[in-house]
């Protein structure tokens, strides 16, 4: 089988990152061929699997069946031109010949929001993975504390980090820190550290030592540092809404701070009440150094999953 990646998911994002993970994956356990679909040497592609926005003319490789990976639409009303980029993913999930959703949630939003529900060729759910193998060889890090908490948030509304780190100060957990990946400033406080970068090794150790995972994210469809925690065996403090709740289950802490009901906002708010992350972090800290189990997001399950829905596609 020979694929083509479009260039929206060749990126240094989280779309990026996971597609790189999948790529190695299919070639080295099911013999797909990556090619660049611009030159006949390389050969030609037999699936095109896009994502973000879907661009009709730079991917029409002739028999090509075209695939379409969707997190999700743009809901907040703040986004610049955020209805001509909700018309470029409708346009994607209606001409496409597959579509993937990364969750249930990214699913329900594409059709609530997108008016597309059930008007796919073919559709199917795959949540992101992570390669087990990198997870048993990874070393834990040295802990300078008992109680070792860890959040990805830059200063981005969305990802509430204001809200994450004024709830760990509320919590008041004795012999603890957090480590806020991701950014280079923000509140001085001796149990808060900032981390603006890091390499992917040493952020491993961090996962598998840490106590929880601090994931406040408004409506993340699958993001792959919940993925990640969760597959390193660490428990997730989480929101409500999105796709991180429905990916995190009973492996964590689900605050009930928000409401979604499928309509546009006009922006999202970092401010949520401290007390409220507080009690999960003192709900994760009673569970004396939690552990979980999640196989179900092996990198080669999912591997095993994408590749045969490109034959499904493909006998279509």
């Amino acid at each position: 089988m020979n694929l083509l990646i479009s260039r929206n998911l060749q990126g240094a994002s989280g779309p990026g990152i996971f597609t790189r993970r999948l790529m190695d994956a299919l070639v080295s356990r099911h013999g797909v061929k990556i090619v660049s679909g611009r030159s006949p040497s390389y050969g030609n592609p037999d699936i095109v699997l896009s994502g973000i926005q879907y661009r009709d003319k730079s991917y029409r490789n002739g028999n090509a069946k075209r695939i379409f990976r969707v997190d999700g639409c743009y809901y907040d009303r703040s986004v610049n031109n955020r209805d001509g980029k909700n018309k470029g993913i409708t346009k994607g999930i209606l001409k496409s010949d597959g579509v993937i959703y990364q969750s249930q949630f990214s699913k329900d939003l594409a059709a609530s929001m997108l008016g597309v529900g059930g008007r796919e060729n073919k559709s199917t759910i795959i949540y992101n993975g992570f390669d087990q193998s990198v997870v048993e060889s990874t070393k834990k890090i040295d802990k300078d504390c008992e109680w070792l908490f860890m959040a990805s948030a830059k200063w981005r509304h969305t990802k509430r980090p204001n809200s994450i780190i004024n709830g760990f100060l509320e919590a008041d957990v004795p012999d603890s820190k957090l480590i806020m990946f991701g950014m280079e400033r923000g509140p001085i406080h001796k149990r808060i550290q900032y981390v603006p970068f890091i390499n992917s090794k040493k952020l491993y150790g961090y996962y598998k030592s840490s106590d929880a995972l601090i994931h406040m994210c408004y409506l993340d469809s699958c993001s792959n540092s919940v993925v990640e925690a969760l597959s390193f065996g660490t428990p997730v403090i989480c929101n409500n809404t999105g796709g991180t709740p429905e990916i995190v289950k009973n492996s964590g802490y689900i605050v009930k701070c928000d409401k979604f009901d499928f309509q546009t906002v006009k922006k999202v708010g970092d401010h949520i009440p401290p007390a409220w992350i507080a009690q999960s972090v003192h709900d994760c800290v009673k569970d004396n150094h939690r552990r979980v189990s999640r196989p179900e997001f092996d990198l080669k399950l999912k591997a095993q999953q994408y590749y045969d829905f490109f034959l499904d596609v493909l006998r279509k």
